[in-house]
């Protein structure tokens, strides 16, 4: 018996959330459909809370009004709160909503009761997977019985059962080559003179050599990309509502972001040190090399502010992906498959970081898109916003950046933005750490 949680808006799928709770009833599993299912004299939203914890599964049955429901966002949040699995079913070709990219849809017609069914069982988690056969039996009997017709159930039944998923030195080091294949010794005249010509930067993207340093100090060995001073145009007039409206901004003191973002075998030294707090998931991303991934805003800080620096701005991150001349993604204007991981090449994983060089922006950072989304400091608000935008309280959702591998193209643009809760852990969501110049 499997429980499971229907998410959806009563003004245009109350109809299909009926239907689709009475089938599974009929099957003997418990469905939660919001006030229907909900016992007497209880405070609704702690009733909502509780089930959503208890189910083995969240539905959401995704339509237009569901979209603009802040109820059905409630529901998403606590599901993601405590780690559900949620299965969207775009009703009709309903359009995602932005925040769910990273998850795998499922577009069913809204009169296909049994077409949810199955993308139900396949969706279930393991210990209930008993579920699926359950499921595949009782269609593939009202198959043979002429009850269901079409070639889109019979594609449904052939498919796959389980749910589409998706060098360390303490010597400090320079280069200046675009994107570096190997370093060399620091010498401090060649740093103080990129830090001098940083400060005083007024050109375009190609009127900059990337320059990369290791800080002694830093006990991750990271390579940092030095981002000189300049100004840009944030956001975009041609993305999504919450890219616009475009806004100048000037970056008046150069600073150092990540090159890659952060290792698993990077935060282990933290964690070896008792500095970190140990993260809860790791699927999809268990390579040494491989970025690190299902990390909380507050782990991510934690470990930035282990290194002595800090999670770059929202500003700082689109500054040092697009730069001065304001490009669609961090290696020009034009999507190129070749230079990203994302959803059509991932192979179902992340990659090692750095592994698509060719992808590097204007400083030579690389992976700013794809591979993992990436938390910002910032907390998430219209453009443009104020100077509380960086409050350090837990108050407020923060702002994801760079897309990840379980995108498309369009969440793979450098000014797309994304916001999700701090405390949330999700396995598609890593980091890279920035640092001031002194």
């Amino acid at each position: 018996m499997a429980r499971i949680f229907i998410s959806y808006s009563r003004k245009d799928a109350a109809q299909v959330a009926q239907d689709l709770a009475n089938r599974l009833r009929a099957m003997d599993h418990i469905a939660f459909v919001d006030t229907q299912s909900m016992r007497g004299g209880v405070e609704w939203r702690d009733e909502l809370a509780e089930q959503i914890r208890q189910s083995h599964l969240m539905v959401l049955l995704v339509t237009p009004e569901s979209n603009a429901s802040a109820n059905v966002g409630e529901e998403i949040e606590q599901a993601l709160k405590n780690r559900k699995t949620i299965l969207p079913i775009r009703i009709n070709n309903a359009p995602l909503p932005k925040h769910l990219h990273d998850i795998n849809a499922r577009n069913v017609d809204a009169n296909n009761i049994d077409g949810i069914i199955v993308e139900i069982a396949r969706a279930m988690p393991q210990d209930h997977r008993t579920f699926y056969i359950v499921a595949v039996v009782l269609v593939a009997f009202a198959l043979i019985l002429g009850l269901l017709v079409g070639p889109a159930i019979s594609n449904m039944l052939q498919r796959s059962t389980a749910i589409t998923q998706t060098a360390i030195t303490n010597t400090p080091v320079v280069t200046s080559t675009d994107v570096p294949e190997a370093t060399q010794a620091a010498h401090p005249e060649a740093v103080q003179n990129a830090l001098e010509g940083a400060r005083n930067f007024t050109g375009g993207n190609t009127n900059w050599e990337p320059f990369f340093y290791i800080f002694p100090e830093d006990l991750s060995g990271a390579q940092m990309a030095l981002v000189p001073s300049g100004e840009f145009l944030m956001g975009s007039e041609n993305g999504e509502p919450d890219e616009s409206p475009t806004h100048r901004k000037v970056m008046a003191e150069a600073y150092w972001i990540d090159q890659t973002e952060v290792t698993r075998a990077q935060y282990q030294q933290c964690l070896d040190v008792a500095a970190c707090m140990q993260t809860s998931r790791n699927q999809y991303s268990t390579r040494d090399n491989q970025p690190l991934n299902g990390v909380t805003w507050f782990q991510a800080g934690d470990y930035c502010n282990w290194r002595g620096m800090h999670l770059p701005t929202e500003v700082e991150w689109e500054y040092a992906a697009r730069g001065p001349d304001g490009l669609t993604y961090p290696w020009g204007n034009t999507f190129d498959e070749n230079y990203l991981v994302y959803s059509l090449n991932a192979r179902g994983e992340t990659a090692d970081v750095g592994d698509r060089r060719d992808g590097a922006s204007w400083v030579g950072a690389l992976d700013m898109s794809g591979n993992v989304w990436e938390w910002v400091s910032s907390l998430y608000f219209d453009y443009p916003y104020g100077s509380d935008h960086e409050r350090d309280s837990d108050d407020g959702v923060r702002v994801l950046r760079g897309g990840s591998f379980g995108n498309d193209s369009l969440g793979l643009r450098a000014t797309d933005r994304d916001s999700i809760d701090p405390f949330v852990v999700n396995d598609y969501i890593g980091f890279r750490c920035a640092r001031s110049v002194e």
